[in-house]
């Protein structure tokens, strides 16, 4: 099946806007996957030091917002689309 991401922020240049993943995929799973394949920077958005999907990054699934607690075992299905935003800070 196919997920469709978008990145925003800092990651925004971050790649690649679609992957194909096996059936039962969660969204923890893909991003790992995406960490895994990506530059320390992009790695350090998406995961804690653990593993785990950095609870500051803003996730949602076809548009709705998906709170840190439901992320690992949140399940995506064919044609989900994933946005990935890192918190922006400035001043």
């Amino acid at each position: 099946m196919q997920i469709f991401i978008t990145f925003t922020g800092p990651l925004r240049q971050a790649g690649p806007n679609a992957v194909d993943v096996p059936e039962g995929t969660t969204l923890a799973d893909v991003c790992r996957r995406l960490a895994d394949e990506s530059a320390g920077e992009v790695r350090r958005h998406l995961l804690t030091v653990d593993g785990d999907i950095e609870p500051s990054l803003l996730v949602a699934v076809n548009g709705a917002g998906v709170p840190p607690e439901e992320r690992s075992c949140r399940r995506l299905v064919d044609g989900d689309e994933l946005l990935l935003m890192p918190p922006i800070a400035g001043g």
